[in-house]
């Protein structure tokens, strides 16, 4: 009678390895993000097929009467290669159903008219403040349709304009009232679809708005002046997180007596450890 050791070590044998198949997913993953444009989407749907056809055969191929060495190679390789065309096909067919919501060519560098909402923490840059807006869904005479659902927006003003670091930065057009997340907004933009640089393995502005969901980038025109439709109980966590970053740029005059310029320093530090506003420490370090 076996004993219990080769009776267990005899199953794992005809098991498929999960190690093998997580390998498998990062792979997937890889061999898409490395790709320089997307296959035909025909492509996707049976590079999915086959992923299950080679799960299906190594559910089969488990206990196959065949040399144990060929049975332990396919339970690793087959997991390997059908979880990497599983999240291949899959990483693929979202991509293109993320390509089929993109700024239409049509729309870009056009005056458009757009409702929607305030949806993150406003970031100052050096000549104005840009932020995430959440468009509304389309309505008949009030919205373009091809607009994406959401996209990234600045206002921007003179660069010798000089700002005080302990009050919030307001918009012209804003009606002296400083912009925060959950404020629904009218305004007319003009919008072109995210560019970044093409350096090999450098920072890859595009991609990192696509993984973020934004599809369109823009600044606010001034004419028509936007209109403020309501202040909205959505993104309260977003508008908290300003509010506090705001609270501690007020506090700057209770540093130790430095200059003002080593004073913004410091609180774009503390701003960045507190509520994750890493653009403060970018701003104060450009200055």
């Amino acid at each position: 009678m076996p004993s219990a050791s080769v009776v267990t070590a005899g199953a794992l044998r005809s098991r498929p390895s999960w190690v093998a198949a997580l390998c498998g997913c990062v792979l997937g993953a890889a061999w898409q993000v490395t790709q320089a444009r997307l296959w035909a989407f025909w492509a996707y749907p049976v590079l999915l097929l086959f992923g299950v056809l080679l799960l299906l055969a190594v559910w089969r191929f488990r206990a196959h009467s065949t040399a144990a060495w060929v049975r332990m190679a396919w339970l690793q390789l087959g997991p390997l290669l059908a979880a990497a065309c599983l999240v291949a096909g899959l990483s693929g067919w979202r991509a293109h159903a993320y390509l089929a919501h993109t700024l239409p060519p049509s729309l870009e560098a056009v005056d458009i008219e757009v409702e929607g909402t305030i949806a993150s923490m406003l970031q100052d840059t050096g000549n104005g403040q840009r932020w995430r807006f959440a468009v509304d869904k389309p309505q008949a005479q009030t919205q373009t349709p091809g607009v994406p659902a959401l996209i990234a927006l600045s206002w921007y003003e003179a660069f010798d304009r000089e700002e005080e670091a302990a009050k919030p930065r307001v918009a012209p057009w804003a009606q002296g009232r400083a912009l925060v997340p959950g404020q629904r907004w009218r305004m007319t933009v003009r919008l072109k679809r995210p560019h970044g640089s093409r350096n090999p393995h450098g920072f890859d502005y595009e991609l990192q708005q696509w993984e973020q969901g934004v599809q369109a980038t823009g600044y606010v025109r001034e004419k028509p002046e936007p209109v403020l439709l309501e202040l909205g109980s959505d993104y309260r966590l977003q508008r908290w997180r300003q509010w506090l970053r705001n609270r501690i740029r007020a506090q700057a005059e209770l540093l130790p007596q430095t200059d003002a310029s080593t004073r913004r320093k410091a609180i774009g530090v503390v701003a960045a450890l507190a509520v994750g506003d890493q653009q403060a420490i970018e701003l104060v370090t450009d200055k």
